[in-house]
């Protein structure tokens, strides 16, 4: 029998605020599970990912905030991570696993908080999103994984982002 072994494959912390958290060269892999914390310096941050630093039109994802009704974005030139436009302040933490077979298209699942503000009297959002990438711009496997802010804000330094594999 043959044991699946995790391994980490690249991570990344801001020592300063910025809108760029990148994994510029992880090995491919089958089974990747990416994990991001960040946080909100000024105004509001959305990351958005993108696999090899490619956009074009070939993504698409389904989704659903606070269990509500699902919403899907199609043609798009990256990936939504997480609930958009979080307020300076906030916390956003997520956790994604993604299938990643040479020539297919590649398919993910991400599960996604933010904190809502600080105290007990602020209850947290969450966010489930389905996606995948087309292969029209890159039929290959992934080895780099681009998080992009394009909201106003930035990511505050101490902001995260690690991916882990196996085959």
């Amino acid at each position: 029998m043959t044991k699946m072994v995790w391994g980490k494959e690249g991570s990344t912390t801001l020592e300063s605020a910025g809108d760029d958290m990148d994994i510029t060269s992880k090995t491919a892999k089958t089974f990747n599970e990416i994990f991001d914390h960040w946080f909100s310096v000024t105004d509001t941050t959305t990351a958005d990912l993108t696999l090899d630093d490619t956009g074009g039109n070939d993504y698409a994802e389904s989704y659903s905030t606070n269990g509500g009704t699902r919403a899907t974005l199609e043609d798009q030139s990256e990936q939504q991570v997480g609930l958009g436009g979080i307020p300076a302040g906030n916390s956003n933490f997520d956790m994604g696993v993604c299938i990643d077979i040479s020539g297919k298209e590649k398919l993910g699942i991400n599960h996604n908080i933010t904190n809502g503000g600080d105290g007990s009297d602020n209850a947290p959002s969450r966010r489930l999103t389905f996606w995948k990438k087309d292969i029209t711009t890159d039929t290959g496997q992934f080895t780099r994984i681009d998080y992009n802010n394009s909201d106003s804000g930035s990511f505050n330094t101490g902001s995260n982002l690690s991916v882990i594999g196996t085959d």
